[in-house]
């Protein structure tokens, strides 16, 4: 018969795993869906990793590595994976995990993307770039840095057209109202449906708002024909473009 081989870890090495938990890893804890996460700290700054995902999982042998000068066995690190896991399940808190953006207490969070994790922080009095995490962002290897200017002109936002084909006057004051709603986290918002005849530049108009908005490597997506397919995409993505798409 077969039998499962676990991987007990010797009491040095547990010692290793608190000190981690001290020093590095600054919370575990479960989104709403259950998922176990670590915030963990990284060359002076936060980020969010589930406890199974490749980013947190280097980590982890990283972290190892550097205290012992051996490279962890794959046996090892499940385990510590799975020790991780149950410290989230049964003593880390439940907190909301946004996507790109958030909206709380009539404040904007925007994830910028970048290796610092830097977020984006608007109040009705200033915008600002700020490193706390106020709140929890999740990310996805897709994702790409957002590009801003803070200093630009309201104004400015007339240059997108001389890129996006709309021609009547009305149909720009609804776009230039759209465009910002965007950036507003769990509010009701307008579907955009882009027609025209081919060549006409739809696909094109759909990447420069999602490279606006939401950056990512996959600019526009095919829509899934599986439905688990779908409900993965619109998860891990917050501002999904579909090229394409017929009745």
């Amino acid at each position: 018969g077969f039998c499962d081989v676990q991987y007990v870890l010797p009491k040095e090495e547990a010692e290793q795993v608190e000190n981690i938990i001290d020093e590095d890893i600054l919370e575990l804890f479960l989104d709403n869906d259950g998922t176990p996460y670590a915030t963990i700290k990284i060359n002076g700054h936060l980020e969010n990793w589930t406890i199974t995902s490749r980013a947190f999982k280097n980590f982890i042998t990283r972290k190892k590595y550097e205290t012992s000068k051996e490279a962890p066995s794959n046996n090892l690190i499940q385990t510590l994976q799975n020790i991780f896991s149950a410290k989230a399940m049964f003593e880390g808190k439940k907190h909301d995990m946004y996507l790109r953006t958030a909206f709380r207490d009539g404040i904007i969070y925007i994830d910028i993307g970048d290796e610092e994790w830097n977020i984006i922080k608007i109040t009705k009095d200033k915008i600002e770039i700020i490193q706390e995490q106020e709140v929890k962002f999740k990310r996805f290897r897709h994702m790409q840095e957002l590009v801003f200017d803070l200093d630009v002109n309201v104004k400015d936002i007339e240059l997108i057209f001389n890129h996006i084909p709309i021609i009547e006057e009305s149909d720009k004051t609804l776009f230039k109202s759209y465009l910002p709603i965007l950036l507003i986290e769990g509010i009701p918002t307008a579907i955009l449906n882009v027609y025209g005849p081919q060549g006409s530049g739809k696909s094109v108009s759909l990447k420069i708002i999602r490279s606006l908005v939401d950056p990512s490597s996959l600019r526009v997506l095919s829509l899934a024909r599986d439905l688990k397919e779908l409900v993965q995409q619109v998860s891990h993505h917050y501002l999904p473009f579909y090229d394409n798409v017929t009745e």
